[in-house]
Parts: C-alpha cells; sequence; structure tokens
C-alpha cells in the first residue's frame, strides 16, 4: 500500500531547531576533541556519551523551549502505534491523541490506555497490555466504558517491537451522534490469555480488577468538521446493482454510504479488495462494513488533503438469498449437512476445559479464490435450536484454509451444531471502478 507520508515530511522538515540543541551539539565536539587527543578511543566514547547526557539533562532543565522540542520526538513512536490506519497517524501527527496513559495493575497484568483519539463521532482507544510473563496472544474480554453507548469494535496485535511480554488491543466506538462525558471509566474483569510454551497449558482466562478513570485532555480534534459529498451514482456487476448515495469524510474514517437494489437475486456478503483511491494513486485501505446501514468505512484522508477519490473494487461476494448454513454431528464427527459448500469435517482437538471442532469448504469455486475466507455466526445453535456462543479460528495447513468451532466444555457441547454462513469466497470477481468526486 503506497502511503502519503507528504504531511509529515511537511511537519518534519519545518521542525524549528532550538538554539540550545546546536550549542549542546557543539559542545559534545569540544569534548569529543580533547578526549580524542588524550589517545584512547575507549575515553572518547564514554567522555562523549557522559558529556551528551549531562549536557542534554542541563539543556531541558535549563530550555523550556529545549524541553518541548524533546518531548515532542515522542511523536514518533505514537505515529508508529496507529501505522495500521495511516488517517489515524495522520491525526496523531498533529498532536491529537495524547494521554497520561493512566494504568491498572491486577494479576501480573498492566493495563494502560496509552492514546485516546475523539473526533465526536468515533472514539479510539489504543489499550497497551503489559505481562510479567511471555505470552502468545492477550485479549480483554470482558470491558467497557462506562456511560458510553454505541457499537465498538476491537482488534489486537503483539507488540511491533517483537516483545512477547507487551500486546496492544485497540477499541473504535461508534458513539451514533451520543455525547462523551468529562470523565471516563474504563472497566476490565476478564483476560484471556494464551502461551507459546509448552510447558504452560494453552489457553488461561485471568479474573481481576482493571479499572481506569481518565480524562481526554483535548477535544478540539471534535471542531473538524466532515466533508460531505453527494455521490448519487448506480453500479452494477453482473446481476447485481447498487448505488452510492454519498461520502462522508471525517478526520478518523471516510463513510461511503450504499443502498442495494431489491431486486438482486442474490445478497451482497461483502466487497472483495474494497479501497480508495486518490487522484495522486495513494490508496486508502478498508476497515469495515456495516450491512445493516450500508456504509462502507475506509482509512480517512481527511488531514491527508485528497478530495479527489474513486472507489475501486475487485468483486463482490455474494450469498443466496435463502438462509445458508451446514450442520457438523460433533459426537460421530461427521457433516450432516454441507449447505452446497463441500463442508469436510477435519477432526476434535483440545482437552480439560476447550473443544475444537475441525473443518474446512472444499467448494471448487471457494477453492480458486485468491483470499479464502469464511464468515458464520459466533452464536451456533444445536439442532432443537439452543444456542452454544464459540470462538471462531482459522488456520492454514499446507496451504488449506481450515477453521474450528471452539466449545467451552463448562458450558456444554452439542452433539450436533448447525452453523450459519454469512460471507464466503464466493461471488461476481472482476474490477470496478466509480469515481466519487
Amino acid at each position: 500500500m503506497n502511503r502519503d507520508i507528504s504531511a509529515f515530511k511537511e511537519v518534519f522538515e519545518n521542525i524549528p531547531i532550538p538554539p540550545e540543541l546546536d550549542r549542546c551539539i557543539k559542545l559534545a565536539i569540544r569534548k569529543g576533541r580533547r578526549a580524542r587527543n588524550q589517545g584512547r578511543l575507549f575515553k572518547f566514547l564514554a567522555a562523549a556519551i557522559i558529556f551528551l547526557f549531562f549536557g542534554f539533562t542541563l539543556c531541558v532543565n535549563l530550555s523550556p523551549a529545549f524541553a518541548a522540542y524533546i518531548a515532542d520526538m515522542g511523536l514518533d513512536s505514537l505515529v508508529k502505534l496507529f501505522s495500521f490506519d495511516q488517517g489515524l497517524a495522520n491525526i496523531v501527527r498533529r498532536g491529537f491523541g495524547k494521554l497520561s496513559s493512566p494504568s491498572a495493575t491486577d494479576k501480573g497484568i498492566t493495563v494502560t490506555v496509552e492514546s485516546a483519539i475523539y473526533d465526536g463521532r468515533k472514539l479510539i482507544l489504543a489499550i497497551r497490555i503489559d505481562s510479567h510473563r511471555e505470552l502468545e496472544s492477550v485479549w480483554l474480554k470482558d470491558l467497557r466504558l462506562r456511560h458510553v453507548s454505541g457499537n465498538m469494535t476491537s482488534r489486537s496485535f503483539p507488540d511491533a517491537g517483537e516483545s512477547s511480554r507487551v500486546h496492544w488491543q485497540f477499541l473504535e466506538y461508534d458513539l451514533n451522534g451520543g455525547t462523551l462525558p468529562d470523565k471516563l471509566f474504563f472497566e476490565c474483569t476478564e483476560i484471556e490469555i494464551s502461551n507459546s510454551s509448552p510447558e504452560e497449558n494453552g489457553r488461561e482466562m485471568l479474573t481481576g480488577n482493571w479499572s481506569i478513570v481518565f480524562s481526554l485532555e483535548d477535544r478540539k480534534l471534535q471542531e473538524y468538521k466532515p466533508v460531505e459529498v453527494t455521490v448519487n451514482k448506480t453500479a452494477a456487476m453482473g446481476e447485481v446493482r447498487f448505488t452510492i448515495e454519498s461520502m462522508a469524510i471525517y478526520p478518523t474514517a471516510i463513510d461511503v454510504k450504499i443502498s442495494l437494489d431489491p431486486n438482486n437475486p442474490v445478497r451482497i456478503a461483502g466487497f472483495n479488495n474494497p479501497r480508495l483511491i486518490d487522484g495522486e494513486g495513494h490508496e486508502y485501505t478498508f476497515k469495515k462494513f456495516s450491512g445493516k446501514n450500508g456504509i462502507l468505512s475506509f482509512e480517512s484522508a481527511y488531514f491527508a488533503g485528497a478530495r479527489d477519490l474513486t472507489l475501486a473494487l475487485d468483486g463482490i461476494y455474494t450469498l443466496p438469498l435463502s438462509e445458508t448454513y451446514f450442520i457438523i454431528d460433533i459426537d460421530n464427527e461427521t457433516v450432516l449437512d454441507d449447505g452446497g459448500y463441500g463442508i469436510e469435517f477435519l477432526g476434535k482437538t483440545g482437552e480439560g476445559e476447550y473443544l475444537q471442532v475441525w473443518f474446512k469448504p472444499t467448494d471448487e469455486e471457494y477453492e480458486t479464490a485468491d483470499n479464502k475466507f469464511l464468515w458464520i455466526e459466533h452464536r451456533v445453535h444445536d439442532l432443537s435450536g439452543k444456542p452454544y456462543d464459540i470462538t471462531f479460528i482459522s488456520t492454514c495447513v499446507n496451504g488449506s484454509k481450515q477453521y474450528a468451532l471452539g466449545f467451552d466444555v463448562s458450558k456444554g457441547v452439542p452433539a450436533a451444531v448447525k452453523v450459519k454462513i454469512t460471507g464466503i469466497s464466493k461471488g461476481i470477481m472482476k474490477p470496478l471502478r466509480i469515481k466519487l468526486n
């Protein structure tokens, strides 16, 4: 993906260099020359390092301008933190999102609210999770923001510095026009961890109390008004038609509103490689699709200055108009109904608290898809209609995509389970480009 770094480059090149910095460097050079004249490289290095440390400290203590300049150097690490979304990274480059990093510790886990971005419509929190031991994965499960209503999505990954003791979780709240209180109360009572060491016992659930009270230190971002564009263009791919009604460019995201033709012969489950491309060829990647509201969300070009945008698709994923599902007989380890997708039973793994039931689709169109995926509802049902909450696992074995339904044994495992399919990598695959403004 091409990244637009011009805005950051401009900010970087125009950083005012305080005179104290130049003075400190010159003093360090003179100190280095005296050490070199003593004839020993080690002494030179030691003297330079020591002097730089004390000279640096002196300059920071004596000069507020120099101290502010050094403090701003922390911006780079915050930008890297949000590098997965260039729209959010551009927000941080402009000084938004800083917090005093409030934290809470329990059960050997420290949870810190490292950054908060709020534009009046969306709230994005960067949560840092530090552990006293090395962990393969960490997931904050039972978490909430008190007095904040709205849909929440979450993503997590290990530390970018590849430390297995540090993990990150990003929470995005769609506030739906609601207001944000002055003080925010973050609470978490369950953290699921996974151990990579064979001596450990795999997954483990930690129950504790991670409660953090914090305030947004800067709310000026919400003063930036969205750029709203009326599009009203109808597009067709095969027999499927949809209309792009409008586009709204917010600081945190670009929302493209679409409506589907009620006469379509199939359901649209998703889009293949949706992205926005500006006039210079920079791409803004897809974030999520809200089928209920007909909103395609992308990284924001708000602070990149891009307004000439084109919606690009490589295809549409479709499902039949009727309900799509498959049925697995867990007790007898077989497939009762493959739903027309060639579902193949692969086996069961796990012991103790958790059980994984493995399977894979073998449908020819699915097998030849570039990006193999399967989406299901995370609440499945037994044949009498009783619901079961599951975890959905996917992995790649010898180039073949495999999936598992994960059950908490303590809550029961059905003899057979009916699984509703909400998306699969099948549909109409052809490129489509639509100019939005």
